[in-house]
């Protein structure tokens, strides 16, 4: 079953909060076992105003259903979109544990600067999962 469907099977939410769910799982990356879409792009997608998402984000993570994950980057400080943990669906969806995530620049084949954990560790060392070498 793939994260989309998994949150469709959601009872006793909101329909913020659900339609939040669904959209994040939409997002959901199965190799590094994250979803990374900005508040700007679900509130864009579910019609719902950005103080809405976050509030229905924080209720999901109270109930256990979502784990936020903040990224800052490593040379200019300033934050990336969060990335959005599906634990209940994926066993190896775990927040690091030391947040946030210091994500590192680097350039894609385009010339586009990219940001990562270059070396794919958090800056404490933890291996970021999804990302083992």
């Amino acid at each position: 079953m793939d994260a989309y469907r998994w949150a469709l099977t959601w009872n006793g939410l909101t329909s913020p909060e659900k339609f939040v769910l669904v959209m994040i799982a939409d997002h959901y990356n199965d190799r590094v076992h994250r979803s990374w879409p900005s508040i700007e792009r679900l509130a864009n997608e579910t019609a719902l105003h950005r103080t809405t998402v976050m509030r229905a984000i924080k209720k999901l993570e109270e109930q256990g259903l979502v784990e936020v994950e903040p990224w800052t980057k490593a040379d200019a400080g300033g934050a990336l979109n969060n990335r959005y943990c599906l634990p209940m669906y994926d066993p190896k969806s775990q927040r690091a544990q030391r947040l946030p995530v210091i994500a590192y620049a680097q350039f894609n084949e385009d010339g586009v600067v990219e940001y990562d954990t270059f070396p794919h560790q958090f800056r404490h060392g933890e291996e970021v999962p999804g990302y083992a070498a």
